[in-house]
């Protein structure tokens, strides 16, 4: 308990003050504006007390709340003026100090009356400065409440300390009629706790004896020592001072700067004209992601391991009545280890672990005694109720988890009710989505207002930033991450910290600001904007959030114009949210249309480069494989996306796509057979060989035993870790259900090298006949036992046809699951190349589209281009009939991408054609073999990799064009 009263302690006045002493703000003054001035530079006040964030400084600042509260009632506010007035005449009048008289001569005081003499405010306006260090947050807020008694706009305010600037460096003095201050000074160091307020606020290691205090108290008097010998030079010798700049943000400024994160104060001129002290910080505050605990790196180590033990657990459920000795405790060391590292896990692991806790819950059924328990140990707490850094992402991973459960198509309906109740209890609702993704993304922007609030209390709250910012990483791009940043934005600035003082809030602030999409403007632009019209938001905060971004490299449209000035009115606040809503950039600014450019404008050096890497390119096999031709359209279409810009574009992103080929490249290269292909299989263009062509080999003709065998033992040799669906379907064909002597090389061939091929897995699932259809089903048990790891009854039971299948079934879904994780993420990144490339034609795209929307999106914006070029001026009405007849035969989003890709091939040939008339040639062969190459594909991928490869191939015919023309000398 404080020894003396609270409202003493921080404000220096009685408890029994009525509103306007507490608030210090006279009866003249009272207005809407003065009583907020005054409240923001009370709270400032309170809140840098050595003590400010103590239960008496919250009981204070609620006090100072309600004071003005009511003075904002117009109804209360008279009887409250009336009774202040009342009681201010009843106190004593205080006892008057004379000057002390000294004896002068004349000559010193004829030059003492040519000195300058300040008015009332200007003296008034020179103690708050004084009295706050200098030009900081304090003394911004007192000096708009002064100039809101005055009913002065923020213009005059400036011309004031201007002029009040202009009047010290002339030696300016103080009227003799203000020496009454002296006495007021007097009497408040007579009020009762004076001493004890000045020692807890300016000085608390006066109460201290430990060796630490000593040392401040060293250093302190050190300083000031230091800083009397500098006002002594600077006064025995005037004319060495250096010039301080105009206005005051160049005069006012000192050290007390630091409060704002700035190593110093720039004069950034606005339009209109005045002066705003821009916050440039030395180094840009951004919080500074920790290293995770060591915990996280072991549950990543064992994360493999975490996903086998979870699926051999899921089949211990299967017709259990309850769980056994020792399942439940297993169970929650298995929800511990996949909830710890799941946002360092890669996303194909991630997803399979999560998928396998989904299997669980299916094999658990729909006995209460069985999935209840299992349910209950995923233990969800409130986002609020996080008090340490690893709780961040283990409650995330669970809640997550938890709603793929309650949503789960396998889960039975009373299992989905119980996981349902139990995400509700926490505030988790049905809006957050099926998926894993949105409720993560939920949960954690609900721990949003916990995290700030405790933001300045300890350092552990850093570290649950920390991890908080990597679990948002670690999301699925455009689920979720922008909303929880979004969420936190406005959260940050309507705090009551100082975010003008170094520290973790304001690092917290620019890491939000720097993980912000920027130029995604449709979600990230209002919320901005809104914070310029947010009451809650002042100009003081607006200040330290406008100069970061004029600090900001993803912001460096920002100009250094539209930083606010901390004392800005209500309607400069509107002023410069209009300009910045004016200048913000669109998603493809200054892009030159396709008949504007010349091969001469072409980089030789890019050029060259973009050639070395597509020689690459083409000497890499062709894939069997569906992950593997997914990585070769992601190659093609980062080589047409850097070609767009070497053309179109400004060459910015050229090198950024071809070091993320290259890297795509020595993946594929190592192994090799990694690739799906070896020396054998030829480059793909031209007549690569894809899929089938081992089965139309192996089916063309009738063939002995031996050519049999021998094609068996060449496809041993030949390819890559996994087959195409037709080579792959006639392999198990034959292990299933051939003579002896080819099922035993067919079952030797899947148990060596392609038990772990998804392909190979779903053929045998759809090449599994009957009991009675199989010869040999000794073997063939054995075969699928060796592969999928179960254990089945003899091949002579009644019950072996249902467990072989299911044995199958399980192990092919368990392979594409894992796969799904790699799928989806080379989907999004192939629909961000295919909107990169649409922004550099100047089209807005929509952002986290799907890659037929992204497709669709970018032959909008060739179209855009054939229509606007002075060549072509139309699109044929042949394009328009065989793009629609394509869209009505695409029965899914693979094929409907593919419809839009071979629409965009036509056009780009088309435009180019009439561009360079002497290559049309090239591009009619080109688009010949892209139709030739479908047409003898067998699988949709294969079609996309033809149509892609051609459009690549158009492209490198225009860059070897305009190199060949800088070779000759046509080129700058």
């Amino acid at each position: 308990m404080s020894r003396i009263d609270p409202i003493m302690q921080f404000l220096g006045v009685p408890q029994d003050a009525d509103e306007l002493d507490l608030l210090g703000i006279h009866p003249a003054y009272v207005s809407q504006a003065g009583i907020q001035a005054a409240l923001a530079a009370r709270l400032a006040l309170v809140f840098d007390h050595p003590n400010g964030r103590s239960a008496e400084a919250d009981a204070v600042r609620a006090r100072l709340r309600d004071a003005a509260d009511r003075l904002l009632d117009e109804e209360l506010r008279a009887q409250i003026l009336a009774d202040h007035v009342s009681v201010v005449a009843s106190r004593p009048v205080p006892i008057e100090v004379l000057p002390v008289q000294r004896a002068s001569s004349p000559g010193l005081e004829r030059a003492e009356a040519e000195r300058p003499v300040l008015s009332p405010l200007q003296t008034r306006l020179l103690a708050v400065l004084a009295g706050c260090g200098g030009w900081n947050a304090e003394s911004r807020a007192r000096l708009s409440a002064v100039a809101a008694e005055h009913q002065l706009v923020p213009e005059d305010l400036l011309i004031i300390l201007e002029e009040l600037a202009q009047a010290m460096h002339a030696g300016a003095r103080i009227a003799p009629r203000e020496s009454s201050s002296a006495a007021t000074v007097s009497a408040r160091a007579m009020e009762p706790g004076f001493l004890e307020r000045v020692i807890d606020q300016y000085a608390p290691e006066l109460r201290q004896d430990d060796s630490r205090s000593v040392v401040k108290l060293c250093l302190l008097f050190a300083g000031i020592g230091l800083l009397a010998l500098v006002l002594m030079y600077r006064v025995l010798f005037p004319g060495q001072q250096p010039i301080a700049p105009e206005g005051p943000g160049g005069t006012l400024a000192s050290s007390s700067t630091a409060d704002v994160g700035a190593s110093r104060i720039d004069d950034v001129v606005v339009e209109d004209g005045g002066v705003v002290p821009m916050a440039a910080f030395g180094a840009m505050p951004t919080l500074q992601l920790r290293e995770v605990d060591p915990a996280v790196h072991d549950a990543v180590d064992a994360a493999a391991a975490t996903v086998r033990s979870i699926d051999a657990f899921a089949r211990r459920c299967i017709g259990l009545r309850e769980l056994e000795d020792g399942m439940l405790d297993e169970w929650k060391q298995l929800l511990l280890l996949a909830s710890t590292g799941w946002f360092h896990t890669d996303p194909a692991t991630a997803q399979a672990m999560r998928r396998a806790v989904v299997r669980v819950m299916e094999h658990a059924g729909a006995d209460p005694a069985l999935f209840r328990p299992l349910q209950l140990a995923f233990a969800l707490v409130p986002p609020e109720s996080i008090r340490s850094p690893l709780a961040v992402p283990r409650g995330a991973w669970r809640v997550g988890t938890m709603a793929m459960i309650a949503r789960g198509s396998g889960v039975s309906p009373a299992a989905r009710a119980n996981a349902t109740r139990l995400l509700q209890t926490i505030g988790i609702g049905e809006s957050s989505g099926a998926a894993f993704a949105p409720a993560a993304a939920d949960w954690l922007t609900r721990m949003v207002p916990s995290l700030i609030s405790r933001t300045e209390t300890t350092d552990e709250v850093v570290n649950e930033w920390s991890m908080w910012f990597a679990c948002v990483r670690a999301l699925p791009e455009g689920i979720g991450q922008q909303e929880a940043l979004l969420a936190a934005l406005p959260a940050l600035l309507r705090t009551e910290t100082n975010l003008g003082r170094r520290g973790p809030t304001q690092r917290v602030l620019g890491r939000v600001l720097a993980e912000l999409e920027w130029e995604q403007a449709g979600a990230v632009q209002p919320v901005f904007l809104g914070l310029f019209d947010d009451a809650e938001v002042t100009s003081t905060d607006l200040w330290v959030l406008t100069s970061l971004m004029a600090n900001l490299d993803e912001t460096s449209w920002y100009k250094p114009s539209f930083v606010l000035a901390p004392e800005a009115s209500d309607g400069d606040r509107r002023k410069l949210r209009d300009a910045v809503l004016a200048n913000w950039p669109s998603q493809a600014r200054g892009v030159l249309a396709m008949g504007d450019i010349s091969l001469a404008d072409v980089d030789p050096v890019l050029a060259e480069t973009w050639q070395l890497v597509w020689k690459q390119v083409r000497a890499l096999p062709a894939s069997r494989t569906e992950m593997g031709q997914l990585d070769r359209i992601l190659i093609e279409r980062l080589l047409q996306e850097s070609a767009v810009d070497l053309f179109i574009g400004n060459g910015q992103r050229v090198l950024g796509a071809l070091n993320e080929v290259e890297s795509l490249l020595q993946q594929s290269a190592a192994p090799a057979d990694a690739a799906g292909g070896g020396s054998s299989v030829a480059p793909m263009i031209p007549g690569g060989q894809f899929d089938g062509h081992w089965a139309r080999s192996y089916t063309a003709r009738s063939l002995s035993k031996g050519d049999r065998l021998d094609l068996i033992r060449a496809l041993e040799v030949q390819s890559g870790s996994d087959l195409g669906p037709l080579d792959a379907a006639v392999l198990a064909s034959e292990a299933l259900g051939a003579t002896l002597d080819v099922r035993e090389a067919a079952s030797y061939l899947i148990e060596r090298k392609f038990s772990q091929s998804p392909n190979v897995a779903l053929a045998l699932v759809d090449q599994f006949p009957g009991a009675g259809r199989i010869a040999g089903a000794r073997d063939v048990s054995e075969l699928i036992e060796n592969v999928t790891g179960a254990v089945l009854p003899k091949s002579n039971s009644a019950t072996w046809p249902v467990e072989a299948r299911l044995a199958l079934v399980r192990h092919a879904m368990d392979l594409r699951l894992v796969e799904a994780g790699a799928v989806d993420a080379l989907a999004a990144k192939i629909a961000a190349s295919l909107q990169g490339e649409a922004m550099l034609l100047d089209r807005m795209v929509e952002s986290a589209a799907s890659p037929a929307d992204s497709a669709r999106q970018l032959t909008a914006a060739w179209q855009d281009h054939v229509v606007g070029d002075a060549r072509t001026r139309t699109i044929p009405v042949d394009w328009l009939d065989r793009r629609s007849a394509r869209a009505m035969f695409a029965s899914d989003s693979i094929q409907r991408c593919l419809v839009e890709r071979i629409a965009t091939t036509e056009l780009i040939h088309s435009l180019l054609s009439a561009w360079l008339p002497s290559r049309q040639t090239n591009f009619d062969a080109f688009l010949a073999a892209a139709h030739e190459g479908r047409l003898a594909s067998s699988h949709v991928l294969e079609q996309f990799v033809w149509t892609e490869t051609m459009l690549v191939e158009i492209w490198s015919v225009l860059i070897e064009a305009a190199l060949a023309q800088h070779r000759t000398g046509g080129g700058a």
